[in-house]
């Protein structure tokens, strides 16, 4: 049989990529000569090189000069498989001559040799097993029986394992001794609001009596600084890569934030997490393993299924989690 090559297209945020691992990893276990080449957005990429099941990360730039490269790189694959709804990928792949392309119409039915209606793949289950489930219904290989709870990250390197200890020691925190907390996502209406991280942490100071450690990304140190002076934790937004901040969260007792891609990688590394959930559906969403959600489960939730989208302004489902119920939950995880 010649040898089973694959395009994988999942252009996302870097939660979504690591919600894919399993998936691909399934693809390897079932097919060991398979050929994994996978597109994802810039950012993604250092979450994905170096596991073992992927032969190439290609990074996604939209340029002419970028298409010519992927459609050399995939001619002539056996599959393309979709697990996003950008139209270009699919442009690629048909350019390529790729024989089987498989993924959600989308406006690029044309492209596609297996077009999936939405309603057809049901996206009601955790979200590897909605992606192993196109990869069924359009591919034909069925790995929706699987266990695909686990999620994957790149090994961190030694360089960036000796930056965490260099934080770590400037701050004074020891490993396993310190909790995280992620108080924002890529998309705002998931976030919880500052006032209320602000007196989470006064509370989980006095229950604990553990030093506390922000994490995030460059753009949100401003937001941060207001939570940094009030709640006299330790700041390090924008200060490490995101494998770096997955070797923190390893690090860490545990971590407590909205539903980001740094639960996700909670999940990978084995670190407890509490996670907060409002528009967002913690059926679809939510990691299986040691994971505490916290979920009000208002008659008009979840209101955003597709983990971008919201219809309400006032966000009741998530402002109303109270800063005591979150401590409540931590309790699962931590030893006063």
């Amino acid at each position: 049989m010649p040898k089973q090559r694959f395009f994988i297209s999942k252009l996302g945020g870097i939660g979504d990529v690591i919600l894919v691992t399993p998936v691909l990893q399934k693809i390897k276990d079932n097919i060991p000569d398979a050929e994994i080449v996978i597109s994802v957005y810039g950012n993604a990429r250092e979450v994905l090189e170096g596991l073992p099941y992927i032969d190439e990360v290609i990074v996604y730039e939209k340029s002419t000069k970028d298409l010519i490269r992927v459609v050399k790189r995939v001619w002539g694959f056996e599959y393309a498989i979709f697990f996003d709804l950008a139209y270009r990928p699919a442009l690629m792949s048909w350019l390529a001559g790729i024989k089987k392309r498989v993924g959600i119409t989308h406006k690029r039915k044309w492209l596609l040799t297996n077009p999936l209606e939405e309603d057809s793949v049901g996206f009601n289950k955790y979200e590897p097993y909605n992606m192993a489930n196109i990869l069924k219904l359009g591919a034909g290989i069925n790995v929706t029986d699987d266990d695909l709870t686990h999620l994957n990250i790149a090994e961190r390197s030694v360089a960036d394992k000796e930056y965490i200890d260099h934080l770590m020691n400037q701050a004074g925190l020891t490993n396993g001794n310190f909790i995280t907390i992620a108080p924002f996502t890529a998309f705002a209406p998931k976030d919880w609001p500052e006032e209320n991280y602000i007196r989470l942490i006064q509370l989980l100071k006095t229950e604990y009596r553990l030093p506390i450690v922000l994490v995030g990304v460059p753009k949100n140190l401003d937001r941060a600084k207001p939570i940094e002076e009030a709640g006299g934790v330790i700041n390090f937004v924008g200060k490490t890569s995101f494998l770096q901040m997955a070797e923190l969260i390893h690090r860490s007792s545990i971590i407590i934030g909205s539903c980001s891609g740094h639960m996700h990688a909670a999940a990978a590394v084995g670190t407890p997490a509490v996670v907060l959930y409002g528009p967002g559906d913690p059926e679809r969403w939510a990691p299986k393993h040691k994971c505490k959600v916290i979920y009000l489960n208002y008659s008009c939730s979840p209101c955003d299924t597709d983990g971008r989208t919201q219809t309400c302004g006032e966000r009741p489902c998530l402002n109303n989690i109270a800063p005591e119920l979150v401590v409540d939950a931590t309790k699962e995880f931590l030893i006063r």
